[in-house]
């Protein structure tokens, strides 16, 4: 079995490029910048089209958060427990120093070894820089127990 520090980050995570031809929205921005640094949990609903993603990529790409900004990009692949933490695991490890980064791909090679995946994140936890989490295209999560993680995060590590 290859391990999480050979398994390439998949193409889910990371910010997307706002498009040079979006018109910036100072006040859109704003907005979200506030939103989020009131509250732990923001949701962003909309139509199909009406612009979330390109919104909160401007956002995101405007500095306007404290810390870093993981964004990750769900497909029909990256939708169940196991899958889902790894991408986020294995993302946020970009981030630190070798040696924290080491402790953070074993709690990845743990979740993916089929170990409690609640116990892991525990561990994972003290180790990530200050982040906010976007998830794009949540709709697609049919996982019960993905979203009972995520708020169960929401609460260990706001």
């Amino acid at each position: 079995m290859m391990s999480a520090a050979e398994a390439p980050v998949s193409p889910v995570f990371g910010l997307p490029r706002v498009p040079r031809t979006v018109v910036s929205r100072p006040r859109l921005t704003e907005l979200i910048a506030g939103l989020v640094q009131d509250h732990d949990l923001v949701i962003v609903r909309a139509p199909s089209g009406a612009g979330k993603t390109v919104a909160l990529a401007d956002w995101a790409s405007s500095g306007a958060t404290p810390g870093y900004i993981s964004w990750v990009s769900l497909d029909e692949r990256y939708t169940d427990r196991i899958t889902f933490w790894r991408e986020l695991i294995i993302g946020t490890s970009q981030r630190v120093d070798e040696q924290v980064r080491q402790l953070i791909v074993e709690c990845a090679d743990a979740i993916m070894a089929g170990a409690d995946i609640r116990t892991v994140l525990r561990r994972f936890v003290p180790y990530i820089p200050e982040t906010t989490v976007v998830v794009d295209r949540v709709d697609l999560v049919k996982d019960r127990d993905l979203f009972e993680d995520m708020v169960w995060m929401l609460h260990a590590c706001p």
